[in-house]
């Protein structure tokens, strides 16, 4: 008999694949963390989007229901709870169709461009008789009351 054929190499790593085991969970973690920050971004970014929505939809909301006049504005001030300033515009633009009116509400973040404010942009058509543009107010110069012309 052999006297070596007992002798067994214990089966364990070598240095090479543990480096190499390693570098592989490096590389993963990586990407992983990557994955994570950039789903993070996109997730607070479709927040601010959703916020930007809300906002202009109230106050276009707002403006049928008769509680805010509808008049261009520009950049004016939001009054909202959240820690990102937001301003809105409003602009009013004649229709090819009589008697409406394309109001426009611009709402966005008051914020750098380096920051990639969030901006939503909201179009409706109104009948001119809630619409009052700074033509209209300078040139209404009727004070006259319809009778009944009796």
């Amino acid at each position: 008999m052999n006297p070596h054929s007992d002798f067994r190499i214990p089966s364990a790593f070598t240095l090479l694949e543990v480096i190499l085991s390693l570098a592989i969970l490096a590389v993963a973690a990586a990407m992983i963390g990557e994955l994570i920050s950039f789903a993070s971004q996109s997730a607070a970014d479709s927040k601010a989007e959703t916020r930007a929505q809300l906002l202009a939809t109230s106050l276009m909301e707002e403006m049928i229901s008769g509680k805010t006049e509808v008049t261009q504005q520009s950049r004016e001030s939001l009054e909202v709870d959240d820690a990102t300033p937001w301003v809105y515009s409003v602009s009013l633009e004649r229709t090819k169709l009589s008697g409406l009116t394309s109001v426009e509400i611009v709402v966005e973040q008051d914020l750098e461009k380096r920051f990639r404010p969030v901006k939503y942009r909201l179009v409706r058509w109104m009948p001119k008789s809630l619409t009052r543009s700074k033509e209209d107010q300078s040139t209404d110069t009727s004070g006259e009351s319809e009778g009944d012309g009796g």
